[in-house]
């Protein structure tokens, strides 16, 4: 694999895309349920931790596009 033993920040973007691809796929409505239900999840598990946001950000947090 490549980008084994660097930090992110020393990748080139073709070891960033192998390590994080990115899928177009037609929207889901699920996928707001399936936020806050990871939402809810990690509030629970970081309950002892200074979080000041959690967000749903990006196309999958906008239906119709």
């Amino acid at each position: 694999m490549m980008g084994v033993g660097k930090e992110l920040s020393e990748m080139s973007l073709e070891e960033l895309w192998e390590l994080f691809p990115i899928f177009l796929v037609a929207h889901n409505d699920k996928w707001n349920v399936f936020y806050k239900e990871m939402e809810n999840f990690l509030k629970n598990i970081l309950s002892e931790c200074p979080v000041k946001r959690i967000s749903h950000i990006g196309s999958t947090a906008i239906s119709g596009i």
